[in-house]
């Protein structure tokens, strides 16, 4: 079978992320898989039985600033005020349309078309979303060449609580109206599991797509086996490392608890790594003129963060604020057969039902007392560092988090 994917900003989408690790599995599986994503120079891997090419769409020159910024550690504050216009910017737009940025769509059928002349038809178009620009250039594609088209939606545009200047009746009743126009063609939806409530309640007569959806997990749940075993270089021997990986959008992911929780727990042998970009700079700055054992790394291509999480101890998550919402980094810190201490502020938290199900893991109410929980954390990371032997017995249901289930979906 050959499939090709359609995908978004190779740098930063923590969705085209997982549609790479797709992508990697299918080919691996002996499909022939080609991708298309933002910024990523031709690359070809090759897998028994089958390869996985990804080619490059230009990223806006916009981008390609804050990627440089960035990756040399040149003015980060730089770097997030160009992200802060842009998500303005992107409001902007959005109180007249959410239809994406005019001509980007154009950018993926040319490039498609590219492809196709290059490798032949493919059996599916396979579209990521974000960026919402994949299904519309899929659903023309489609058209254009009588080719299938598949809608792999991690964020779903009417189930996405995300903060917005848009009222929200008004941008779930357009959300709605986009998912009908673009859906309605596709011969599969898959969508993430959370947000099956929000879409069970609606009515699919006027919006039949809806009898389409697959709702599935976030697959980046990968068996340690698979991975390189690192040697310790990135930590000193006899330190307990936590590490956080990910962002930190403001309103969306807020760390003032955890970094107050840390600043008072790494001390001693005990240190915090944080690797990958904030809004709140300025508190994480704080934390560090107070306390030299947190640490900021700001960006690291990924895969030296495979390497930092492979050595690291235990792992930090910070809860969203918005409970259909799950930090896609749980899955992947699964993988890695790390303890695990989870923030939230919600009895409702996504993440809770995952971590218990891995076992490994706190998960701390951000409402309690800093006293309490620094008391059951500092428990726990004693606890853990003693019990951590390096085995991972997966369990059936975790299995569904990995790349091989929705390769079987797609494969179905």
């Amino acid at each position: 079978m050959k499939y090709l994917f359609l995908l978004g900003d190779i740098n930063s989408s923590a969705t085209t992320f997982c549609g790479v690790k797709v992508c990697k599995e299918l080919a691996a599986r002996g499909h022939s898989v080609y991708g298309i994503s933002v910024g990523q120079k031709k690359k070809v891997e090759s897998y028994e039985g089958g390869n996985f090419i990804l080619y490059e769409i230009e990223p806006r020159q916009f981008f390609k600033v804050i990627h440089f910024l960035e990756i040399n550690k040149l003015c980060i504050w730089s770097a997030n005020i160009l992200r802060l216009i842009n998500r303005f910017l992107v409001q902007l737009k959005n109180l007249f349309s959410i239809r994406p940025w005019l001509g980007r769509e154009q950018l993926y059928i040319k490039k498609v078309a590219d492809v196709i002349v290059e490798h032949g038809l493919p059996d599916y178009l396979v579209a990521m979303i974000q960026p919402l620009e994949s299904l519309v250039a899929a659903k023309s594609l489609s058209m254009k060449y009588g080719v299938p088209y598949i809608a792999y939606m991690l964020d779903a545009v009417y189930g996405n609580n995300g903060v917005r200047l848009v009222p929200d009746v008004l941008y779930k009743k357009r959300a709605l109206n986009f998912e009908n126009k673009y859906l309605c063609g596709a011969k599969r939806i898959f969508m993430v599991e959370t947000v099956k409530d929000i879409y069970q309640i609606l009515d699919q007569t006027k919006y039949p797509y809806i009898r389409k959806i697959q709702y599935v997990g976030i697959p980046l749940l990968i068996p340690v086996k698979s991975k390189q075993n690192y040697g310790r270089t990135l930590f000193k021997e006899d330190e307990i490392s936590i590490l956080f990986m990910g962002t930190m959008p403001r309103r969306i992911r807020d760390p003032h608890f955890a970094l107050a929780l840390m600043e008072k727990i790494a001390i001693g042998n005990i240190h915090l790594y944080i690797i990958g970009r904030s809004d709140y700079m300025n508190d994480i700055n704080g934390c560090i003129s107070r306390n030299k054992n947190i640490h900021f790394l700001g960006y690291v291509p990924h895969d030296k963060v495979s390497q930092y999480l492979q050595e690291a101890d235990i792992l930090l998550n910070i809860g969203n604020s918005f409970a259909n919402m799950i930090p896609s980094k749980v899955f992947e810190y699964m993988s890695y057969n790390k303890p695990i201490i989870s923030t939230t502020k919600m009895s409702n938290d996504p993440c809770r039902k995952y971590l218990e199900q891995y076992g490994k893991a706190l998960v701390v109410n951000e409402k309690s007392s800093l006293v309490e929980s620094h008391d059951k954390v500092v428990r726990f990371i004693q606890e853990a560092h003693m019990a951590n032997d390096g085995t991972n017995e997966m369990t059936k249901e975790l299995m569904k988090y990995t790349p091989a289930y929705i390769c079987e979906k797609l494969e179905a």
